[in-house]
């Protein structure tokens, strides 16, 4: 039995970003939809993920996006989810959280490739991550197991605070997913253990800074970004700790040194930003 046919035996399916400070005023979604010319270069983004994906043989790996400008942070990708090979609504489908646009909601929806990437992005870059087959295994069982869903939490914070559970960001909900895979089996079953464990296990939190200013902007204008999560040290010295792409990463890459990170630029006539 190959490995692709191990997975689908195994496993029984079931029926997620940090934004930069000038996004945070005055903005009703944590990402913005596509324009009619942005649809063609990720539809071509999305077609090169796609075949990155089946020349590495893989039947499960995380991929990212750029959806928002995070160069002042240090950051690039904003929003990260995963894909699986052989999900039954067709080859290579993704599962994450989204804000639902205009509100302080979220949902975790199960979409195409075209469809993750197909938002406004600021950068045409993809990022896969692709774990060893041990740990494919592992997140697979995880992702699509009662506990993911457990771990979701509506009420949606773009920058929720990594280590409370009253909001939750795209990113935190992959994070503490990763968790309850690689935690002692049955000792993740709520977000208090997910974050419990990871505070003990090495995670380190993005620190982001936001200026009052744009905080106050933020509080007025944009229902998908709170700050009553965060201590009060963080709001006197302005620094924000989130959970961003980059610290997922970093944190999943320490746990798995067979990890192997891909990224992709839009190639051809329509590579420009």
């Amino acid at each position: 039995m190959n490995r692709f046919a191990l997975l689908a035996a195994l496993l029984v399916p079931l029926w997620l970003p940090l934004a930069a400070a000038p996004a945070l005023a005055g903005q009703a979604c944590a990402e913005q939809p596509a324009t009619p010319d942005g649809s063609k270069k990720s539809a071509r983004l999305s077609t090169q993920v796609r075949e990155a994906l089946d020349s590495q043989q893989l039947s499960f790996a995380l991929v990212a996006r750029a959806g928002v400008d995070l160069s002042e942070f240090g950051l690039h990708h904003s929003h990260v989810g995963v894909a699986w090979r052989d999900h039954p609504r067709g080859r290579w489908y993704t599962f994450h959280l989204l804000n639902r646009c205009g509100t302080g909601q979220s949902e975790l929806v199960e979409q195409s490739l075209e469809d993750f990437y197909n938002v406004h992005l600021h950068d045409y870059e993809a990022l896969i991550a692709a774990p060893s087959f041990p740990m494919q295994l592992k997140l697979q069982r995880a992702f699509f197991s009662p506990t993911a869903q457990q771990l979701h939490e509506r009420e949606y914070n773009m920058i929720a605070h990594p280590f409370s559970t009253q909001y939750q960001n795209s990113n935190q909900w992959v994070l503490e997913v990763i968790a309850s895979a690689l935690a002692p089996a049955g000792h993740v079953g709520s977000r208090l253990t997910a974050q419990d464990w990871l505070r003990n296990n090495g995670f380190t939190p993005s620190l982001i800074p936001i200026g009052a200013g744009k905080r106050a902007g933020a509080r007025l204008f944009s229902p998908h970004v709170r700050f009553s999560d965060h201590t009060d040290e963080e709001w006197q010295a302005g620094r924000y700790a989130v959970v961003s792409v980059d610290s997922v990463m970093n944190f999943i890459k320490g746990k798995d040194h067979g990890l192997t990170e891909t990224r992709l630029r839009l190639a051809g006539p329509l590579a420009g930003n």
